[in-house]
């Protein structure tokens, strides 16, 4: 976890009930790493949309929406789901701090580059897992410029090729998983997103958090 999580019984928690309940249901599944990584992908879309609702909501400082403001917000949650989830990443990776002296882009770029050197010797099976992807980066060849975009497609190809069984598509299951998915996933991303909802979820933040408990429809 980020170091030194602020806890505070102020910060109300409630609004995140539904995301801690799928955490409590993803703690109970130690065994199942697919099943892991789609719970935790639950989350994260989750709060891919929660996101757009918060801007809203603290530009209007918790005065009367307007349906203009409703259709500002539908355009940016009514885009193709990728675009949505590269949008949050960024976000969180630009403005959120991971601990007192680095944002969680610098955190996640560092456990990508630990990752890879300390799987030298797979180097050339990661790389095959991300033509399979559809990933054109090279493992240890990811400049920091592309690695949002690296990082979400990640996240989302993985969490396609789990749900979607086309023939058309790059699918696994338990039976016929490459063996460079459970390593990537178990030692680099699963911990690097457990870091990320944990720490937005709880320390209270511009991104994620609603600051009130209703939305200003009209004036009486």
């Amino acid at each position: 976890m980020p170091p030194n999580l602020n806890w505070s019984v102020n910060n109300e928690y409630q609004q995140f009930n539904e995301a801690i309940d799928i955490l409590s249901e993803y703690n109970d599944q130690p065994e199942d790493i697919l099943d892991k990584f789609l719970r935790m992908y639950h989350i994260i879309e989750n709060f891919m949309y929660k996101y757009p609702i918060c801007e809203l909501e603290q530009k209007t400082g918790g005065n009367m929406f307007s349906i203009r403001d409703f259709r500002n917000m539908y355009s940016k949650v009514n885009k193709d789901e990728l675009d949505s989830l590269k949008r949050f990443i960024r976000k969180v990776f630009d403005d959120v701090n991971y601990d007192a002296t680095h944002k969680f882009k610098e955190q996640i770029i560092s456990e990508w580059d630990s990752f890879i050197s300390h799987h030298t010797t797979d180097h050339a099976d990661i790389n095959t897992l991300f033509t399979q992807l559809g990933i054109s980066q090279t493992c240890n060849r990811i400049p920091p410029r592309e690695f949002v975009g690296f990082y979400s497609k990640l996240i989302y190809q993985v969490r396609c090729s789990i749900v979607h069984n086309k023939e058309t598509e790059f699918h696994f299951t338990h039976s016929n998983m490459p063996p460079m998915v459970p390593l990537i996933l178990e030692e680099f991303l699963l911990p690097s997103l457990e870091k990320m909802v944990f720490k937005l979820i709880v320390e209270k933040n511009q991104l994620i958090s609603y600051a009130h408990p209703v939305l200003k429809l009209w004036d009486n």
